[in-house]
């Protein structure tokens, strides 16, 4: 008879339980200012260990990038994902996005990682110029792919391959319309699109409300909105051809986000909800004003010398191995539209919102994307996920393997901090703003936090269980 027994191990973690220290949450190189801290309530309400900073919802699951790294939940069934690997995005993911054929896109700050939806698929790396200096922004591509914003440069990616369009531009954000047309908001180049075989810019000299862009989003008719970095909130909505561009001077508090929702374009600021009402039909307006014209700028240069060959996967031919370099540049020349682009038309209306989306604190929301189903998706600063649509409300956290193991252990240590073993390899420790979870054995290891018990030196005691095991010889 064979004879089995539990090992269980006794395992002490001095100070930080053992582990490296978490890094700080990944803001993707953007240069909005930080939200203003919550108000004081009295109560801090923790129920997550993970602080989103992008979203990307697909059918039957939606993935998320936070400060740990890369986590994804089914849906509806909510049950949550990290993923881990020797290539897997970590703390240095800063983007997400999936494309038409389900391969998840992940920014990196020093390159850009890839998994296809293939069975037993790994994730894949490219971390070469002009990658290596930041992936900012990532938008589904049309034609199969995703549209690359880097910190130098604007292009697409497709499977392995890259291909280079601008070096010029700092690319803050990405949007792909109705049309299929993509639009990015540049650092200091205003908004620019590719048409043609051209990259053209739209610059406050046709009417948008400033250069320096932070953000831009897409309307389910060829309408484009954006929020511009100038002095006081603006935000500007390009709408039949033509830039409309308004300032809230009612609340004064910077602009969080532009989004089409609710079948109109609404405008998020701290305390504030706007929505920008079309006027009737047949309101008359001035035919005659100026064409827009194109005014030519530099080409964007010679491409770089091509990859060593020793940087690029080799194949094999009729005619030898081949080594395709993985980065191609195909540099666009640069336009600058000028003047006016369609007819003077009277301004559409701005107005509050009579009543704003149920959300536990608006100043809380770190990202807000409005799905392709039409649920609007916010991530809220250490509480998940929450998905709205008309009266139905999904939330999603890190926490959802709770229900199949709920949490019957806690202690509180000597700085006030709360520790709870999971049902895995790890420990979960408040910090103040939010949760960490704190690995006690190699990722994938058969290992469980039974128990945890903080000492007078300002550590904790951990009993560490393993599954029983079959030992050699015995009878």
């Amino acid at each position: 008879m064979v004879r089995r027994i539990t090992l269980l191990s006794l395992v002490v973690a001095l100070g930080s339980l053992g582990c490296g220290r978490t890094p700080p949450p990944l803001t993707g190189g953007l240069d909005s200012p930080p939200p203003p801290p919550p108000a004081d309530t009295g109560w801090r309400l923790y129920t997550d260990q993970e602080r989103i900073v992008d979203v990307a919802p697909a059918p039957g699951v939606v993935w998320a990038v936070s400060q740990n790294g890369v986590l994804s939940w089914s849906r509806p069934g909510r049950q949550v994902k990290f993923e881990v690997g020797p290539d897997a995005p970590g703390a240095d993911a800063t983007v997400i996005a999936v494309a038409s054929d389900g391969t998840v896109y992940v920014g990196l700050a020093g390159g850009i990682a890839w998994r296809r939806p293939d069975p037993g698929a790994k994730w894949e790396r490219l971390t070469v110029d002009p990658l290596h200096a930041g992936v900012t922004a990532l938008a589904p591509r049309r034609a199969g792919g995703v549209w690359v914003g880097m910190q130098r440069g604007l292009g697409w990616m497709n499977g392995g391959r890259l291909r280079v369009h601008s070096r010029n531009h700092t690319v803050r954000d990405l949007a792909v319309d109705a049309s299929g047309r993509v639009w990015a908001a540049t650092a200091r180049n205003g908004l620019v699109t590719l048409e043609g075989d051209r990259i053209v810019e739209h610059t406050s000299v046709s009417g948008l409300c400033g250069n320096a862009i932070r953000s831009v989003a897409p309307g389910d008719q060829g309408q484009v909105a954006v929020v511009c970095a100038t002095p006081q909130p603006s935000v500007a909505f390009r709408i039949r051809n033509t830039w409309r561009r308004y300032t809230l001077t009612r609340g004064g508090a910077a602009i969080q986000g532009v989004q089409w929702q609710f079948d109109n374009w609404v405008i998020r600021a701290a305390g504030a909800w706007w929505r920008v009402v079309e006027r009737p039909m047949g309101t008359p307006y001035e035919p005659d004003a100026p064409a827009a014209r194109l005014e030519p700028m530099e080409t964007a240069g010679a491409p770089p010398p091509p990859l060593p060959v020793a940087s690029a996967a080799m194949s094999m031919t009729a005619e030898g191995a081949v080594a395709p370099p993985p980065v191609e540049d195909v540099l666009l020349p640069r336009t600058r539209l000028t003047g006016p682009e369609g007819g003077a038309e009277p301004p559409p209306d701005l107005r509050l919102l009579p009543a704003r989306p149920d959300l536990p604190d608006d100043r809380e929301i770190t990202v807000w994307h409005v799905g392709p189903d039409g649920f609007a998706w916010y991530g809220l600063a250490w509480r998940g996920l929450l998905a709205q649509k008309g009266t139905s409300v999904q939330r999603f956290t890190s926490q959802s393997l709770v229900p199949q193991s709920p949490v019957a252990q806690l202690a509180v240590d000597g700085k006030g901090r709360a520790l709870i073993p999971t049902n895995g390899p790890y420990v979960v420790r408040s910090t103040g703003n939010g949760w960490e979870r704190r690995p006690i054995a190699p990722v994938g290891a058969p290992a469980q936090a039974l128990a945890v018990a903080p000492d007078a030196q300002g550590g904790a005691w951990l009993l560490v269980g393993y599954p029983p095991v079959a030992l050699p010889g015995g009878a």
